[in-house]
């Protein structure tokens, strides 16, 4: 789901995995699209987004974050730490509210 950032009820649905979900799923979408979309440009606030950093380092190549495979619904370990369309490695506080963070340390992305 699409909005626009320079114009009022401006909403573009024409993307794969929406149109992969369920009518449930769909219409909880197209709600909060339109709730957001309906909100004046200067009104509207982009939620902070985290990654959760492995607080100890196992491998000498570097850290590790925790990585969700958005297709398959399931978290892993990995070197990434950045989202894609594929893999998810920023979470908002209401997406990490289900995820135990123990042995993680948050970190705000700021990108």
């Amino acid at each position: 789901m699409t909005l626009s950032k320079v114009e009022v009820f401006v909403i573009d649905s024409n993307f794969s995995a929406f149109t992969n979900e369920g009518s449930r799923e769909k219409r909880t979408i197209i709600e909060n699209a339109v709730k957001l979309a309906s909100t004046p440009i200067e009104e509207r606030e982009e939620e902070k987004r985290y990654r959760l950093k492995l607080t100890v380092n196992v491998l000498s190549g570097g850290n590790l974050y925790l990585v969700k495979n958005i297709k398959k619904n399931y978290l892993r370990l990995g070197h990434s730490n950045f989202s894609s369309k594929y893999y998810q490695t920023y979470f908002t506080k209401s997406e990490l509210k289900d995820i135990d963070e123990t042995g993680f340390v948050r970190e705000e992305v700021t990108e």
